[in-house]
């Protein structure tokens, strides 16, 4: 029999990915008892992962009215955003050059599962090897440690980039700006890779705005008030599963 701190774990991991990964859009509401009974446990553990994800600011709860998903926090994730974009660009800095052949296989084994999973247009696939790509490299600069620190700290900012990766930029451009960086390192050219980092890493910042145009009510942003906008979401529910990724720049 699972312990109760496993099954605390268990709900409150699920709900988060469910949140980050939008199956459970932004202004949402969720019941404790439907995802009690979804997961198969009792309200408590439900209870208490929403407790939690309130205060990682992931959902709002909203007195005698009800729970919902967050709209995605433009501050946060700039702020994320931000701390990432440092972190990385100083990991790219400490490369020892040139790469062993390990590394260099290493690194290119997961662009060439990323060019796959463009051909396939395997958009959740291609998110997982977009993390892998970014860990991998700070992992061969001797921080992988740091990467653990980066994911920790940016879940609304995933939030924007799959948003992103859905409904903005295709993901063989992301592809595209992966190769690229890399290239650079291979080329022994540090500064351009640098460059490449930032510009890939802003790319979020950019897709985010594009959304905020035909998806209002997913965002909030500095000076919004935090309750869920929610009148308009049924529509925005179906047309987001209607859509599916969207090949426009």
């Amino acid at each position: 029999m699972a312990s109760t701190q496993s099954v605390r774990q268990r709900v409150l991991d699920v709900v988060r990915s469910r949140i980050i990964n939008l199956v459970y859009l932004p202004g949402m509401p969720i019941s404790e008892n439907d995802l009690a009974a979804q997961l198969g446990v009792s309200r408590t553990p439900v209870r208490e992962a929403i407790l939690r994800l309130a205060e990682e600011h992931l959902v709002d709860v909203v007195p005698r009215v009800g729970t919902y998903v967050s709209r995605v926090d433009m501050t946060r994730v700039r702020a994320s955003q931000f701390a990432r974009e440092a972190i990385e660009c100083a990991s790219l800095r400490a490369l020892s050059l040139p790469l062993s052949a390990e590394q260099v296989a290493q690194i290119e084994a997961i662009l060439a599962a990323q060019e796959r999973a463009v051909a396939d247009a395997e958009t959740d696939t291609f998110f997982l090897l977009d993390e892998e790509f970014h860990a991998a490299l700070m992992r061969i600069a001797g921080h992988g440690a740091a990467w653990e620190i980066v994911s920790a700290t940016k879940v609304h900012l995933d939030r924007a980039r799959i948003i992103g990766f859905k409904e903005v930029s295709p993901i063989s451009f992301y592809y595209e700006q992966h190769r690229a960086i890399f290239d650079s390192v291979l080329a022994g050219d540090v500064d351009v890779a640098i460059s490449r980092m930032e510009e890939h890493l802003r790319l979020v910042l950019a897709d985010a705005a594009k959304a905020q145009t035909f998806l209002p009510e997913f965002f909030k942003d500095e000076g919004d008030d935090a309750a869920p906008r929610i009148a308009a979401l049924p529509n925005l529910f179906a047309n987001l599963a209607k859509k599916g990724p969207s090949q426009t720049a």
